[in-house]
């Protein structure tokens, strides 16, 4: 089944490329299309892992291992999606950033949507994340 659901055509293209670690591909499909750094997919259809429902492709380098292996290159990979505009901040549609949960500010708002990881949350997400942020310290 070939999905297009998300805000960029081209978006599913560079998710394979990522998957796949082919930097290069990767590299030249963000190179053509700048807005590929901000855009979402799997937004409008069921999608199985929720937690990435309406994900940047930078929210994949956290992995998912049901959905796809994370590739040896996945350091240059990073730094690619970077490089190229990506939002460490950025929110997923249904839940906190994967990388909130690996130490990003859970009160800086994203640029596009204007809403901070908290946003998306439900209070007993809130709770959690300030209880697990307590411990830490």
């Amino acid at each position: 089944m070939t999905r297009d659901d998300a805000e960029h055509p081209a978006y599913f293209r560079a998710l394979a490329a990522f998957d796949a670690g082919a930097e290069d591909t990767l590299a030249e499909l963000l190179h053509s299309h700048p807005e590929l750094a901000q855009a979402r997919g799997f937004i409008d259809k069921y999608y199985q892992h929720s937690e990435l429902r309406g994900a940047t492709l930078l929210h994949h380098i956290a992995g998912h291992g049901q959905r796809a292996e994370l590739q040896p290159n996945i350091l240059k990979l990073t730094t690619l999606l970077l490089e190229a505009g990506c939002d460490p901040n950025a929110t997923t549609l249904d839940s906190i950033p994967p990388l909130l949960e690996a130490g990003a500010d859970p009160t800086v708002t994203d640029a596009r949507w204007n809403d901070s990881p908290l946003d998306w949350t439900s209070d007993e997400m809130i709770k959690e994340l300030l209880q697990n942020k307590q411990n830490k310290q």
